[in-house]
């Protein structure tokens, strides 16, 4: 009987498989996730609020999207990490952000207040591994586990292709999304 992989070695080996993809593919990834974003948000009869996050090096780029959501007048909610959880804030620019915790990018409490997320907001979750059921991996702080447990709308993963993996521990704690969308391709349709 073979020993599952840990979490630790997961995140290893997945963040490996990030930093290896020619700039060219990642890009391509990233153009490709925010189409396949585009097409499924056009089946919305209005646009949904969406709650996302600012790449940091090795993830996907949703730049993209945002721009597009500020260009119409739309905020991006993004988060902040407090303690040990995620505030978010309706950010309608980039230059509302500053570097926060963890040399993450996130919204200026001086510029933008954080406010109560709708609770049907589209939220699109970075992550360093995605199963076909919806499991996550993490960085490992459990800070999105600890709000998706109480957030009601549709968490979308994203991530790029090589980021797949089914045999994904769960533990207790963890808390899986309604869909993967992983190098521009839905691995699980919300």
């Amino acid at each position: 009987m073979t020993t599952p992989p840990s979490k630790p070695s997961l995140r290893a080996e997945l963040r490996r498989a990030r930093r290896g993809l020619p700039p060219a593919q990642a890009a391509a990834e990233a153009a490709g996730t925010v189409a396949a974003l585009d097409a499924w948000l056009a089946t919305w009869p209005a646009p949904p609020v969406i709650a996302s996050y600012l790449a940091v090096p090795g993830e996907l780029d949703l730049a993209e999207l945002h721009a597009r959501e500020w260009a119409a007048g739309r905020p991006v909610w993004l988060p902040a990490v407090r303690g040990l959880d995620l505030d978010w804030h309706p950010v309608a620019a980039l230059d509302q952000v500053r570097p926060g915790a963890f040399a993450l990018c996130e919204p200026d409490p001086g510029r933008i207040s954080a406010a109560t997320l709708p609770a049907q907001a589209v939220v699109l979750v970075p992550g360093v591994g995605y199963g076909r059921d919806g499991r996550r991996l993490g960085q490992g702080g459990g800070f999105y586990d600890r709000f998706l447990a109480t957030h009601a709308g549709p968490a979308i993963g994203i991530g790029f292709a090589c980021q797949r993996r089914d045999d994904l521990p769960l533990d207790p704690h963890d808390h899986p999304v309604a869909g993967v969308l992983l190098g521009g391709a839905w691995v699980l349709a919300p």
